[in-house]
C-alpha cells in the first residue's frame, strides 16, 4: 500500500477507536437517535457515514462533517451521567487527530474495490457503475433547465442514490445538459432536506453566506447564483421522505415554493428523489404533485439478468477475471433469498467482501464461499446492527422482528409483511419501535413499501442464528396460542359460559405464553382477563409460589457458577484454550466441509477421550455423508462414468484417468493428452470393448481396454466443425452412440465396428450450445439439453433420421438430462439450481410437481441409483443433494447436502446404494451416505416405537405416512411402508413386535404384523373422542393398551384374540393430555397435560386404574418417562427443563435445563438418559444423582422437531422434520472408527 494509503488507514484506525469509546460511554445509542441530535447541530448526513466511521470502513472528508456528532455524543453521554475523563476529549484534540492525518485526493489504485457494500455510489465511481445505462439515458434526457422539478421514485435501498452520484452526475457536468436543441455546461450539487430544508440548499449552493435562512426567497437566491456567472447548476435533493418526517408542512410548503422556483428557472435544473411509500403524501404538495405527473421516472429493481454486468464489469475495470460460474451461484444465492425485494445492497456487499477474500488476481466461487455467501454476510451485519442496541432497544427489536414472521399450523416459518403502525403497540420506556425499525432499514435488513415493513432478505429466517432462536422459542408457545384462540372463540360462541373460563391451571400456562407474545387479539385478551378476575386471589398464590421456586433455582445457580469460576493452574488452562481453539475449528467447518470438520472431531477424541464437548461433535457427524479424496489423481475432473468395476474421469487438462472400484481406489491408467484443452466427457461402451470421449477441441474418440483394464489405443471420429463436443452415450440396446457439440448438433455414429465409426446423423438440437444427452433404457428415445433454456425428446427409431417428438422451455440453461434404470422417470436440471422429475408414457413426458431445490449454483449432473429410488443433484456451490423419488409424486431429501468446501462439483454417480463418486476441482471423491437412514414421507416425524425384542420399529409421518423398519443391522435398516393406503397419526407396536395399535383421525384399531406385508386388523375399530392429542402405549407385557378417549382423559384396553375390549377411564384434572408412560412392570401408568398437571394411577390385572398421586404443574408437561427401576418419574416440559418426581416425594423435584429447546422425548438408553425436542439435538444426560446435565449431542438442527426410542443398549431410532427416521449410535468409539474408515 503507498504512503497515502497507509495514512488514510491510520486516520480511519484512530477515529474509529475514538469514536467505539465515546459510544461506550455514551450506552451505545442506536444510530438514529444520535443523527436527529446531530441535526440541531448542523449536521447534513444520515446514519450510513456515521455508522462507517465508527465500523472504520470509512472517515469524514472534512473535520466539520463529523463536529455535529461529536457534539451530540457528548450530550448523550452527560446526560446519562458518564464520567467526563472517560471519553471527552476537547474538540480540538478531534481536529487536530484529524489534520494530522490529513489526506489530498485519493491516488488511483487500479486494485481499489469496485463494489460500495451497502453505501451508494459516488461521482467518482463513476467507471465501475453498471446496469443503468438505460435509465440514466432515460433520465438525462428528462432533465432540462427550467423545465421544473423532475422526480426520481423509488424503494428504499434500489439505488436511487448510486444512480443520481455515478450516473446522472458525471454525465451531466461533463457532457452538458440540453436547454432547447443546445447543450449547456453544468456543475451539481447534491443534499437532503434534514430539518432545516432551506439552510441545506443555501448551503450546498454556495450562497449561505449572502442569504440568510430566514425568510429566504428564490428571488434572492437566483439573484446570487446570477452574479456569479456560473454554469447552469443541477440541483439534486435526495432523501426528501425527510420533508415529511422532520418539517413542518408550513415550512414544507415554503421549501418546496422555492424549488419550484429554482426549477422554473433556465439556470437551473432541479431533480429530487423520494421513497415510494411516500407517494401518497407528495401527491398533496402542489410542486411535486406535478412533477409526478409530467416529469417523474421510476427506479425499478434490477432484473436477475442485468446482475452479470453489474458483478463482472467492474472488476474487469480493475483488471481482475471473474471466475466461469460465479455470477450464476451469485445470482441464485440472491434470486432465492431476497424474492421481490431490490437486492442491489446486498449484491454489492456480496461483491465487497468476495474481493476481500479473494487470493490471486480473480474473483472465484472458492473466494465468495470462504465469505459464507448471502447467509453469513447477512447474518454478519444483522448481528451487527443488534448488538449496537441497547437492552431496551434490543427487547423491542424482537418484537418487531417476530411481527415480520408467521408460524404455520405445520410449523413452518414464512416471512410476512407487517403495517408500520402496528409496532407502536410494542414501544417501551423511551424506545420506540418505529425507530428501531429505521435502524434496521438503515442496514438494508427491513424494507418499507406502502407503510408496509418486511425482512428485505429470507436468509435472515435460517442464517441469522438470534432471529432463528427467537422463532423457535415462538414456535414452543404456539401449541398453548392456538388452544386458546380455540377455547376464546368456544366461550365467545356460548354466550360467554362462565364454565369454559380457565382456572388457575390454565390461566399459568397462559400467562408464561402471555410473558413471552405481549398483547394478544381483543378476543383472547377478553377471555383471558375474565378467567384471571375470576381466579385472582389462587393466581396470587401461586404466583408466590413461583417466585420462591425461581429464587431457590438462582441461588443454585449462583452457587453453581461460584463452584465453576474457580481457577485451575496454567497447563489446565492452556489445555482448555487448545480444547476451545479446535472446537471452534469443528464447528466453523461443520457446515461448509463436514468431513473437515469430522476428521478433526475424530483426532480430538484420541486426546480428549472424555470431554463431553469433543463427544457431542464426534456424535454429531452421523447425520453427514463423508468423502475420501482418491490418492494423488492426476488434476482436476469434469465428468465420471463407471461400469461397475472401473471408473473414468475426465480431465480439466485433457486427460483421462482410469480408477479401479475398491477401498482405496487404485488407479490403472492415466492419458495425458487425450483431447487438447480439456476432456468434457466419457462413457463406457456397454459391450465391454472399450469406452468413448470427447473434448473441447471438438473431437471424439473410441478407446479399447486391454487385458488389465488400461487404455491401448484409439479411434478418431472426425466431426463437423471447431466447437467442444460436450457430451456422448453409447445407446444400451444397439451399437449407436450419440454426442452433442458447442453448434447445438447431435450426431449420431453406427459404432459396431469401433475401429471404423459411421456417422448416421447430423440433427439441430437448438440455437445454442447442447450441453447434455441421455438415451432411454430400453426404447429408442434420447434426451437433449441446450443453453438456449430447452429439453428435447427424441424418437430414433430410425437413427438416420432422428425427430423431436417434444420441446421443453425451462426458466434456465439444461446442463443435466438423466433417465432412470427402469425407463419410467426422467430428469432435467438446469443453470439455476433446480431439477425437474417427469413422468414417461410411452414416447412423451409429463412434469411431476414442482422442480427440486437445494442447489444454490447451476445443476451439472444428475444421476440415478442402480434401481432408481434414489437422485444425486450435483451443484457447482460444491453439494450434492441426493432425493429418495421411490415416491417421486413427494421426493424426500435424503439427510442432510453432501458438501465439500471451495470446489465446485460438476458430475456424480453412485457406486451402490450408500457411496458415491464425484468429479471435482480437486480432483476425485468417493462419498459414503450416513448410515441408518430409514426414507419416511413428507413433513414432521411423530413420537416413533420399537419392539426391543427383535429390533423392530415404526415411524408415522405428518402425512399419515408409517413406516416400519427392521433395525436388526443398525447401519442398513430394512424398511417396508405399513398398509401404504392408510394415513395415521399415531402408533404404537407391542413388546414383542407381534402387534401394532393405530389411530387414524379418532379411529382405533390393532393389527396383526405377523405378516408385515398385509397386517390383519384385529377386532373391530374403537371411536375416540380428541379434539387435539391422540397418545397410545402398550404396557410391557403387550396385554394392554392405553390411549387418550379425550383431550383430558385416558382409558386403557385389553389386548384380546378378539380386538381391544374397554376396561377403565381416568381424566386428568385440567386440559389437553400431552404425554402417557407406563412404568418398567407395567403396574403404574402417568400421564401429564400442557397445563402442567401430571397424575399416577396404579394399574390392575384387569386394566382397572386407581389414582395414586397427582401434582397440579407450573408448565407444560410435554414428555414423560420412568427410570429403568420404576421408582422414579422423569417429566420434560416445553420450556425446556426436566423434573425428577421419586416414589415418597410429595412433588417433583427442583428444575434441571436442557439443551434441546422444548422437550418431545425421554428414553433410557444404557446408563444414560436421551432427550430430544425442538432444536433438533439430542442430549444425553446421567441417570446418577440429580440428572447432572452433560453436553454430548447427536445431529444437526435440520432435524426440525426431533422425537426418539431406544433400540438397545446404545442405539436410538430417531425421527425428525425432515421426512427420513435415522439409526444413531450413542457410542462416540463407534462413530470414529467410521471417521478413520471412511476419510
Amino acid at each position: 500500500m503507498s504512503r497515502l494509503g497507509d495514512r488514510l488507514r491510520a486516520r480511519r484506525e484512530v477515529i474509529n477507536t475514538w469514536l467505539v469509546e465515546l459510544f461506550a460511554a455514551a450506552g451505545d445509542p442506536i444510530l438514529v437517535a444520535v443523527a436527529r441530535r446531530a441535526r440541531s447541530y448542523g449536521a447534513r448526513g444520515g446514519t450510513q457515514r456515521l455508522s462507517d466511521w465508527r465500523r472504520g470502513v470509512s472517515s469524514p472528508r472534512q473535520f466539520d462533517d463529523l463536529r455535529p456528532y461529536l457534539l451530540a455524543l457528548f450530550d448523550i453521554a452527560d446526560k446519562r451521567g458518564a464520567d467526563p475523563e472517560s471519553y471527552r476529549r476537547q474538540l480540538d484534540d478531534w481536529e487536530m487527530l484529524w489534520t494530522s492525518h490529513s489526506i489530498a485526493a485519493p491516488e488511483s489504485d487500479s486494485q481499489e474495490c469496485p463494489y460500495r457494500g451497502l453505501l451508494p455510489f459516488r461521482a467518482e465511481d463513476a467507471d465501475v457503475f453498471f446496469g443503468r445505462e438505460e435509465l440514466t439515458k432515460r433520465l438525462y434526457r428528462q432533465i432540462t433547465p427550467g423545465a421544473g422539478i423532475t422526480m426520481v421514485l423509488g424503494a428504499a435501498g434500489v439505488g436511487k442514490t448510486s444512480l443520481l452520484n455515478a450516473g446522472i452526475g458525471p454525465l451531466a457536468t461533463g457532457a452538458g445538459l440540453y436547454l432547447g436543441r443546445r447543450k449547456v455546461s453544468c456543475t451539481m450539487t447534491s443534499m437532503r432536506p434534514g430539518s432545516d430544508p432551506v439552510r441545506e440548499l443555501l448551503t450546498g449552493l454556495g450562497v449561505a453566506d449572502e442569504i440568510g435562512p430566514d425568510g429566504a426567497s428564490a428571488t434572492e437566491i437566483i439573484a446570487a447564483l446570477e452574479q456569479r456567472e456560473s454554469p447552469v447548476v443541477l440541483i439534486v435533493v435526495d432523501q426528501c421522505e425527510d420533508l415529511y418526517t422532520e418539517v413542518n408542512p408550513q415550512d414544507r410548503a415554503e421549501y418546496l415554493s422555492v424549488l419550484h422556483s429554482l426549477g422554473s428557472w433556465s439556470g437551473a435544473a432541479v431533480v429530487t428523489v423520494l421513497r415510494a411509500d411516500f407517494y401518497g403524501r407528495a401527491l398533496g404538495d402542489q410542486p411535486f404533485a406535478e412533477a409526478l405527473e409530467h416529469r417523474s421516472i421510476v427506479v425499478k429493481p434490477v432484473a436477475p439478468e442485468g446482475f452479470p454486468q453489474i458483478i463482472e464489469k467492474p472488476a474487469k475495470v480493475r483488471g481482475v477475471a471473474v471466475a466461469t460460474g460465479l455470477s450464476d451461484l451469485i445470482i441464485k444465492d440472491l434470486t432465492a433469498e431476497t424474492g421481490n425485494v431490490a437486492p442491489l445492497a446486498m449484491l454489492q456487499l456480496l461483491m465487497r467482501q468476495t474481493w476481500e477474500a479473494r487470493e490471486s488476481s480473480s474473483l472465484t466461487i472458492a473466494a465468495y464461499q470462504r465469505t459464507g455467501g448471502i447467509a453469513g454476510i447477512v447474518s454478519t451485519v444483522a448481528e451487527g446492527a443488534f448488538v449496537r442496541l441497547t437492552p431496551d432497544e434490543q427487547e423491542v427489536a424482537r418484537h418487531v422482528f417476530l411481527q415480520l414472521v408467521h408460524l404455520t399450523p405445520d410449523g413452518s416459518v414464512v416471512a410476512i409483511r407487517t403495517p408500520v403502525q402496528s409496532l407502536e403497540t410494542f414501544d417501551r420506556h423511551d424506545v420506540r419501535a418505529t425507530d428501531v425499525a429505521d435502524h434496521f432499514l438503515d442496514q438494508r435488513l427491513l424494507v418499507l413499501s406502502n407503510d408496509q415493513i418486511e425482512l428485505s432478505h429470507r436468509s435472515l429466517l435460517d442464517s441469522w442464528p438470534r432471529l432463528r432462536d427467537w422463532v423457535c422459542a415462538e414456535r414452543e408457545w404456539a401449541p398453548i396460542r392456538r388452544y386458546v384462540e380455540v377455547d376464546a372463540e368456544q366461550w365467545e360462541a356460548s354466550g360467554r359460559d362462565p364454565r369454559l373460563l380457565y382456572r388457575d391451571a390454565q390461566l399459568n400456562s397462559t400467562k408464561q405464553w402471555l410473558d413471552h407474545q405481549g398483547t394478544p387479539g381483543p378476543g383472547i385478551n377478553e377471555f383471558l382477563e375474565t378467567s384471571r378476575r375470576r381466579a385472582k386471589r389462587s393466581h396470587r398464590r401461586r404466583r408466590i409460589a413461583q417466585v420462591s421456586v425461581t429464587l431457590l433455582a438462582t441461588i443454585a445457580l449462583v452457587a453453581g457458577l461460584l463452584a465453576t469460576m474457580k481457577s485451575n493452574d496454567a497447563a489446565r488452562a492452556l489445555d482448555l484454550a487448545n480444547r476451545d481453539a479446535t472446537l471452534a475449528e469443528i464447528d466453523r467447518s461443520a457446515m461448509t466441509d463436514p468431513t473437515a470438520s469430522a476428521r478433526l472431531a475424530s483426532e480430538a477424541l484420541s486426546k480428549y477421550p472424555f470431554d463431553q464437548s469433543i463427544v457431542a461433535r464426534v456424535l454429531a457427524t452421523q447425520a453427514d455423508g463423508l468423502y475420501q479424496r482418491f490418492p494423488d489423481p492426476a488434476g482436476a475432473a469434469w465428468s465420471v462414468a463407471g461400469n461397475g468395476d472401473v471408473l473414468a474421469f475426465a480431465g480439466a487438462d485433457g486427460s483421462i484417468e482410469l480408477w479401479r472400484n475398491t477401498s482405496p481406489p487404485t488407479q490403472l491408467a492415466v492419458v495425458p493428452d487425450a483431447h487438447a484443452g480439456y476432456t468434457t466427457t466419457t462413457a463406457f461402451d456397454p459391450r465391454g470393448r472399450g469406452m468413448a470421449s470427447t473434448g473441447a477441441d471438438g473431437s471424439v474418440r473410441l478407446w479399447r481396454f486391454d487385458d488389465q483394464g488400461g487404455i491401448e489405443g484409439s479411434a478418431t471420429v472426425e466431426t463437423r466443425g471447431s466447437q467442444a463436443t460436450f457430451t456422448v452415450a453409447y445407446s444400451p440396446t444397439q451399437p449407436l452412440l450419440a454426442t452433442t457439440d458447442g453448434a447445438g448438433m447431435m450426431t449420431l455414429w453406427d459404432v459396431a465396428d469401433d475401429t471404423a465409426p459411421l456417422e448416421l446423423s447430423l440433427s439441430p438440437t437448438g440455437g445454442s450450445p447442447a450441453r447434455t444427452i441421455a438415451w432411454h433404457p430400453t426404447r429408442p428415445l434420447i434426451l437433449t439439453g441446450n443453453d438456449d433454456h430447452t429439453m428435447t425428446l427424441w424418437d430414433v427409431t430410425d437413427p438416420r433420421r432422428p425427430r423431436a417428438q417434444q420441446t421443453f422451455a425451462d426458466t434456465s440453461g439444461v446442463h443435466s438430462v438423466a433417465f432412470a434404470p427402469d425407463g419410467t422417470l426422467a430428469t432435467s436440471a438446469d443453470d439455476s439450481g433446480e431439477t425437474q422429475l417427469w413422468s414417461i408414457d410411452g414416447a412423451s413426458l409429463t412434469p411431476i410437481g414442482t422442480p427440486l431445490k437445494g442447489p444454490t449454483a447451476a445443476v451439472w449432473s444428475t444421476a440415478f441409483n442402480s434401481n432408481g429410488s434414489e437422485l444425486a443433484v450435483s451443484s457447482l456451490d460444491g453439494s450434492i443433494h441426493v432425493w429418495n423419488v421411490s415416491r417421486p409424486e413427494n421426493p424426500l431429501l435424503t439427510g442432510v447436502p453432501l458438501r465439500a468446501q471451495g470446489t465446485p462439483i460438476y458430475a456424480s454417480r453412485f457406486l451402490d446404494d450408500n457411496s458415491l463418486v464425484s468429479a471435482t476441482d480437486g480432483g476425485p471423491l468417493r462419498w459414503q451416505l450416513p448410515d441408518g437412514l430409514v426414507p419416511g414421507a413428507a413433513g414432521q416425524g411423530q413420537q416413533p416405537s420399537c419392539a426391543v425384542e427383535i429390533s423392530l420399529c415404526v415411524a408415522t409421518f405428518d402425512d399419515g405416512v408409517t413406516v416400519l423398519a427392521d433395525t436388526f443391522d443398525p447401519r442398513r435398516p430394512m424398511v417396508t411402508t405399513l398398509l401404504p393406503e392408510q394415513r395415521f397419526s399415531s402408533t404404537a407396536l407391542s413388546g414383542d413386535g407381534r402387534l401394532i395399535a393405530t389411530i387414524a383421525g379418532r379411529s382405533l384399531a390393532l393389527w396383526d404384523l405377523t405378516d408385515r406385508q398385509s397386517p390383519r386388523q384385529i377386532g373391530p375399530t374403537r371411536l375416540l373422542d380428541n379434539r387435539f392429542r391422540n397418545h397410545l402405549a402398550f404396557n410391557p407385557s403387550g396385554t394392554l393398551l392405553a390411549t387418550t378417549t379425550t383431550d383430558n382423559a385416558i382409558g386403557t384396553w385389553a389386548v384380546t384374540d378378539q380386538g381391544l375390549v374397554a376396561r377403565s377411564d381416568a381424566a386428568l384434572a385440567g386440559h389437553w393430555i400431552n404425554a402417557l408412560a407406563f412404568d418398567p412392570t407395567g403396574d403404574t401408568i402417568a400421564i401429564g397435560g400442557v397445563d402442567g398437571a401430571i397424575a399416577q394411577w396404579h394399574v390392575s390385572a384387569d386394566g382397572r386404574l386407581t389414582r395414586t398421586a397427582e401434582q397440579v404443574g407450573d408448565g407444560d408437561v410435554s414428555t414423560l418417562t420412568y427410570s429403568a427401576d420404576g421408582t422414579a418419574l422423569v417429566i420434560g416440559r416445553s420450556d425446556g427443563s426436566l423434573r425428577w418426581w421419586r416414589d415418597g416425594d410429595p412433588t417433583p423435584g427442583d428444575p434441571t435445563e436442557s439443551g434441546v429447546g422444548p422437550v418431545l422425548s425421554i428414553v433410557r438408553v444404557g446408563g444414560s438418559v436421551a432427550i430430544s425436542g425442538g432444536s433438533g439435538v439430542i442430549q444425553l444426560i446421567e441417570t446418577e444423582g440429580d440428572l447432572a446435565v452433560t453436553d454430548a449431542t447427536i445431529g444437526p438442527s435440520q432435524r426440525g422437531r426431533t422425537r426418539l426410542v431406544a433400540i438397545d443398549d446404545r442405539n436410538l431410532f430417531v425421527v425428525g422434520g425432515s421426512g427420513y427416521a435415522q439409526v444413531v449410535t450413542t457410542d462416540p468409539g463407534i462413530v470414529a472408527n467410521r471417521i478413520r474408515s471412511l476419510t
